[in-house]
């Protein structure tokens, strides 16, 4: 068995326990993850806003990927509010994600993901 890499999310925001009140790991709420490859691992899930930036409220969709079996991980971020679901193969990932409408409905929006360069493509 080939083992991933530990990691601190203090350091994918360059924070030092000194310099902020941030606590990334309870900023962050992951769903699931993945690893299409050997190298690659992908983290999906939503990020609150409000531990960022005090004058946001709200969840933002977001994609964690390391191409380097977890030693440093790039964010990607979605417009919507929730992550639904992600289904990876080794060079493309479906991600599907929502936000909540007014109404309590639901607007669902899905998007391609080149796992090599890390492009999002939306699909609808």
């Amino acid at each position: 068995m080939k083992w991933i890499a530990k990691y601190d999310f203090n350091q994918l925001y360059q924070l030092t326990d000194q310099a902020t009140a941030l606590d990334p790991m309870s900023a962050f709420r992951f769903e699931r993850f993945k690893a299409p490859n050997e190298n690659t691992i992908i983290l999906i899930g939503n990020k609150d806003l409000n531990s960022f930036d005090s004058s946001q409220i709200g969840d933002q969709t977001v994609i964690l990927i390391s191409k380097d079996r977890g030693k440093s991980y790039q964010e990607l971020t979605l417009p919507e509010q929730e992550m639904r679901w992600i289904d990876t193969s080794n060079d493309y990932s479906l991600v599907e994600a929502q936000n909540r409408l007014p109404d309590n409905s639901k607007k669902i929006s899905q998007y391609l993901l080149d796992n090599n360069n890390l492009k999002l493509v939306k699909n609808r």
